[in-house]
């Protein structure tokens, strides 16, 4: 049984996304105020909540690797009716940067059929 009260890398545990940039923006933006995302990272899994106000918007999850800065999910499961179903069975490769309590995705995902670069900063819940 694993101890799950031991993290077993950088970026094991939970994390709050303070910042997002995606296509040909040059800065990042904060999520409006009431709406978080939240994901958390452990023993090979991941999950993240998209809520407002309290209630959940949307979610979706699956398994996860991380190979020194190359992190990757495969996407198993999602909110059913929502905008995530679209990524089940899917794989996407990111790079993640952890300094401490802070951390920065980089990466390209395929969305509705288009390729879109992405940057995503976190801090670690407390």
């Amino acid at each position: 049984m694993p101890n799950f009260n031991e993290r077993r890398g950088p970026i094991e545990g939970a994390w709050r996304q303070i910042g997002q940039r995606y296509g040909d923006a040059t800065e990042h933006t904060p999520r409006p105020d009431g709406v978080e995302l939240i994901k958390l990272v452990t023993h090979g899994r991941s999950v993240w909540t998209l809520t407002q106000n309290g209630k959940i918007v949307t979610a979706m999850g699956g398994s996860c690797k991380l190979d020194k800065n190359s992190y990757s999910e495969t996407v198993e499961f999602a909110h059913e009716g929502g905008a995530t179903e679209q990524f089940i069975g899917k794989t996407y490769n990111f790079t993640w940067n952890t300094e401490g309590d802070l951390s920065r995705t980089l990466g390209t995902m395929k969305v509705k059929g288009r390729e879109q670069t992405f940057s995503q900063k976190w801090e670690r819940c407390k």
